[in-house]
This record gives C-alpha cells, sequence and structure tokens, in this order.
C-alpha cells in the first residue's frame, strides 16, 4: 500500500514526470494520478533538488494499515492435532505432536491485545474497514512468565520441562508430563526429555519414550513400547509382544510373553511368563503365594548378569532358562558376528580361486593388464569384489573385538537363589558353564565352583 518511485518512470510514459523542481507540482501530479492520501512532500522535495534517486527506488506515498480490534496470538510451537475420529478411520493418529519439550527462557508465544480497532486509508482516499478478530487473552500457569510492553506480551517458559500444547487459549508448562487418560489414538505416541507419568495403559502399538523416568498406572498392551533413560515404574503389568526398555530399573506388577531390558535391575512382584528378561545387576521376582504347582517365574530366558533372586519358578510344561555371570545377547551378538567372519573368508577363497592369476604374484597388475581384455574385465571385477569382502572381514574383526571386550566387562562370579520351590526342567547357566535341573527341589542356590555349577542349600 505505497507509490514508488524508480528509475523506470522516470525513463518511460508510464507517469507524466513534472518539469518543474517544486514538491507542490509533484504532489498535483500525483493527485491527477489518483493518489490524494500518505504523499510525503518532505522527500519529494528534497528529490527534486537533485532529480536523482539515490536508492533503487523511493516510496513517495504511503497508505495507513487498519489497527484490527481483539487478541491476536502467535505460537511459538505447534499445537497437538485433535483426534475426533474414531482409530479405524484414522490414518496419522500415532503423530499428533502431543506434548512438546521447553527449556527454561523459550519464547513460547506472543499477544497483541487492541481493545479497539482503527480504519486504514489507501492511496486513493479510500477508507480500510479494520477488522474484529475473535479469541480471548491467554491464560498461562505458574510455570510461565510474561514480558509485557504496551499491548504486546511475550510468554516464557520458566523451567526445563513440557508444554502441554492441546488448547488455543491457555499456555501450560510442567516440569513432567502427567496424562490423566490411555495412551491412545487420541493421543498418539508421546517422546520428551522430562518425566512421564501416565494414569491409563499404553494401548497396542504406541510407544512412550522419555530420557527421565516413566510411571505408568495401567497395562502396557500388545507390540507396545515404554523406553526409558531413566526407570520405568509400572503398577499394572506387560501383555504378550510388548517391550520395556530402561537406562535403569523396571518395577512392574507381572509381564508375560514379552521383552524386558534394564540397565540396572529389574523387578516383577507378581510373576514372569514367557519373557525374555534381561538385567544387567539383579533379576528378582518376589511373589509369594504362587499358583499351585507353578513357579513365578515360568518359561523364557531370564538373564540377570550379577544375580538372579527368586521365589519360586520352573513348571513341567516349560522350559526355563536362568543365566547370570553372562550377557547372553552379547554372547549371541559375538556367534552371528563369528559366523560372519567365516562366511566372509570362505567366500574370500572362493573369489580367489576365481582369478586367472595368483593374487599374491608380486606382478599381479603387471599381469592382469596384459590379459585379453575381456578375461581382463572379469578379474577386475573379482578382485573389486575381493576388496569389499576384505573391508568387511577387516569391520568384523574390530566388531568381535568390540563385543569380546564388553563381554569381559559383564563377566562375573554371578549366583542363582531360589526361595522356595524349584520345578524340573529349568536349564542353568552361569559364566560358561550350565546345567539342566530335572528334579523338583526347594530353597537353593546356585553358583560356580572349580568350573561347575553348585548346588547349596539355603
Amino acid at each position: 500500500m505505497s507509490a514508488v518511485l524508480t528509475q523506470k518512470a522516470l525513463s518511460d510514459d508510464s507517469f507524466e514526470i513534472p518539469e518543474s523542481d517544486q514538491a507542490g507540482d509533484w504532489v498535483v501530479a500525483l493527485n491527477e494520478a489518483g493518489i490524494t492520501y500518505g504523499i510525503d512532500e518532505e522527500l519529494l522535495h528534497s528529490f527534486c533538488g537533485t532529480r536523482e534517486l539515490k536508492e533503487d527506488k523511493l516510496i513517495v506515498a504511503k497508505g495507513k494499515e487498519p489497527v484490527f480490534q481483539g487478541v491476536r496470538i502467535q505460537y511459538h510451537y505447534e499445537l497437538a492435532k485433535i483426534q475426533k475420529a474414531d482409530a479405524e478411520s484414522s490414518s496419522n493418529y500415532f503423530d499428533l505432536g502431543f506434548g512438546i519439550d521447553t527449556f527454561a527462557g523459550e519464547l513460547l508465544a506472543e499477544q497483541v491485545v487492541n481493545h479497539s480497532g482503527e480504519d486504514g486509508m489507501n492511496l486513493f482516499g479510500e477508507t480500510i474497514p479494520h477488522k474484529k478478530i475473535g479469541g480471548n487473552p491467554l491464560n498461562y500457569n505458574n510455570y510461565v512468565t510474561i514480558e509485557k510492553t504496551g499491548n504486546h506480551t511475550r510468554f516464557l517458559s520458566k523451567i526445563d520441562g513440557v508444554i502441554i500444547n492441546d488448547s488455543t487459549d491457555n499456555i501450560e508448562v510442567q516440569p513432567e508430563l502427567v496424562l490423566r487418560k490411555n495412551v491412545d489414538y487420541k493421543v498418539g505416541n508421546l517422546s520428551l526429555k522430562c518425566p512421564i507419568s501416565i494414569e491409563g495403559n499404553i494401548q497396542p502399538g504406541f510407544f512412550v519414550r522419555s530420557e527421565k523416568d516413566i510411571h505408568i498406572k495401567g497395562t502396557v498392551e500388545k507390540n507396545a513400547l515404554v523406553d526409558s533413560g531413566g526407570s520405568i515404574f509400572l503398577d499394572g503389568g506387560v501383555t504378550p509382544s510388548a517391550t520395556l526398555i530402561a537406562g535403569e530399573n523396571i518395577q512392574l506388577k507381572y509381564a508375560q510373553g514379552a521383552t524386558l531390558k534394564a540397565g540396572c535391575d529389574i523387578e516383577a512382584s507378581s510373576y514372569l511368563i514367557d519373557c525374555q528378561a534381561k538385567a544387567a545387576k539383579v533379576v528378582r521376582c518376589t511373589n509369594q503365594n504362587p499358583l499351585r504347582d507353578k513357579g513365578s517365574v515360568i518359561g523364557g530366558t531370564i538373564n540377570g548378569i550379577q544375580a538372579i533372586d527368586l521365589v519360586t519358578v520352573g513348571s513341567a510344561n516349560a522350559l526355563t532358562t536362568l543365566a547370570t555371570g553372562v550377557d547372553l545377547e552379547l554372547n549371541t551378538e559375538l556367534h552371528e558376528a563369528e559366523e560372519s567372519l567365516t562366511q566372509v573368508s570362505d567366500e574370500m577363497s572362493r573369489k580367489t580361486r576365481q582369478l586367472s592369476l595368483n593374487i599374491l604374484d608380486k606382478d599381479f597388475v603387471k599381469k592382469l593388464h596384459a590379459l585379453p581384455e575381456d578375461e581382463k574385465k572379469l578379474n577386475l571385477a573379482i578382485v573389486q569384489n575381493i576388496l569389499e569382502l576384505r573391508s568387511r572381514k577387516k569391520n568384523l574383526g574390530s566388531q568381535i573385538k568390540h563385543i569380546n571386550e564388553e563381554i569381559s566387562k559383564t563377566f562375573c562370579e554371578g549366583e542363582i537363589t531360589i526361595h522356595k520351590e524349584l520345578f524340573a526342567d529349568v536349564n542353568i547357566i552361569i559364566n560358561d558353564c550350565n546345567t539342566s535341573v530335572c528334579h523338583n527341589a526347594s530353597q537353593v542356590k546356585f553358583r560356580k565352583e572349580h568350573d561347575q555349577i553348585k548346588t547349596v542349600e539355603l
């Protein structure tokens, strides 16, 4: 909404340039062109003295922007998508963007409030009516601070935490996310730095991630994932195919058919059935009232690297493996890497035999280039394969070395304690020794002595 004088306007016939060096004559010329409002006579007077543009363009008239009436808000974070449809009809309900990390001092939103608007004016003297904007001034909680200048307000976070971003008229920051419902298609997946507390369930297929602790009052359902850099506290249990991963501890009531991994301890207050459970320190299951003729740990593999402490374990209908003093996952990785190394070495030998020349010959390159063109191309392709295999072999060698170093760090004496009944068909692994328990026993401890697993009564 401005009139601009450019070098082009001075050199063509699109605007009749006054010959006069009087600013008043320029004003008349602009009026004749229909421009009657916002003319900068002082600027025109300065221009008339030289008739030269100091810049590419000269703004000789400006209109007046209308001032809105009401509340204008600019958010500096994305609002969560509100999911109203049912799960079957939605295509993006896993990623609704609920909950956003924030830090102390971060600008969250800006707000301008005008209680009365003001009309504007264009260059032709025509009124531009002001607009009325709906909405109410923003509310905010105690973890938000404001900076106010006139009718302009800036909202900033006081703390490192989470923005509860599901409201258009309220700015809420909390030190942790407290969700008083399920994680489902109305909430979507959660991935935050702050602690998370969930009063409902994690429904099938959803994930919850946090760099801090996660507390869940309900259950973690099929194919769901809970991943914490701290500890996981689960008042309920875990259903088949769900996964819990914690940098520190996992505390839960029960788990069945689940995968559990903890950087420190795993403790179940009821039972673990058909689970793959690994703790860098101790796995405990403290149920004092197991089902009749069944243990509180049945089936699956329980790997407490420093110790395993159980009340009852085993069942005649399921093979249960208890391992301590060793990281079974690392052992599996080592075995797979060694198998891959053997396959790569065998493939290198096979490719080497396909060459027309001896690759160890000091004149190999010279003789290679002396071969007929077709034979040379074939041998060059084989050499390229051998070089790629050699690189893979080197990488596998480094990987195996690293795994062996990690295994040496986890290798410890380890012991397994059963405070009540031990039922048959339990496989015991301590360090590099293993044995099978074929008969029922009670109140026993297993430890390694003289390269054998010894059973000691409590």
